[in-house]
């Protein structure tokens, strides 16, 4: 996925540590269970320290409304604050929603044709942060913030590895 996007994807900043408090932009998000630390961090129920100053979280989780998630960045610099799902791509639309919630519709220019026009949607799920590939044509390659970008077209970074035996010598394949 190249286009307005940063790197080969969307990158999504600091998605491992939902937190908010009293230094942080109010939460409008929906509910969630949360415990939440002396500093008034909400972190999910889960967590057994808080993501953001790591005070421990003490046993009983309460409703909060859920606090922004990440934030995802554009080749333009632009962060999205990833606080509602989102459908991102040349000229996105919904076809169906899920829940009461219309997804932010986030629009890039991509003058090669490399982004379809809804080419992926970042759901959010109670604490969980999702991407989710809609057919695009070119694919979707998730590049988290400080992860090396990827090495060509359809690696992810990440590939797997096979070995083959041809005459005693060994030849690492990239899949």
């Amino acid at each position: 996925m190249k286009g307005e996007l940063a790197g080969a994807g969307p990158q999504i900043a600091g998605a491992q540590r939902p937190s908010t408090g009293p230094a942080t932009e109010p939460s409008t998000g929906p509910m969630v269970l949360a415990r939440v630390c002396p500093e008034g961090h909400a972190n999910p129920s889960t967590y057994a320290q808080c993501g953001r100053c790591g005070l421990p979280l003490p046993g009983d989780g309460v409703q909060v409304r859920r606090p922004r998630l990440g934030r995802m960045r554009l080749s333009t610099g632009e962060l999205i604050d990833l606080n509602q799902s989102l459908i991102v791509g040349r000229q996105p639309s919904v076809s169906r929603v899920q829940g009461a919630v219309m997804p932010k519709l986030i629009q890039v220019a991509s003058p090669s044709g490399d982004i379809s026009r809804s080419h992926v949607e970042v759901r959010l799920e109670g604490w969980h942060v999702m991407l989710c590939d809609l057919k695009a044509t070119n694919g979707t390659v998730l590049v988290r913030e400080g992860s090396p970008a990827p090495a060509g077209p359809g690696r992810d970074g990440h590939p797997a590895r096979r070995r083959h035996r041809r005459g005693g010598r060994r030849r690492l394949a990239a899949l």
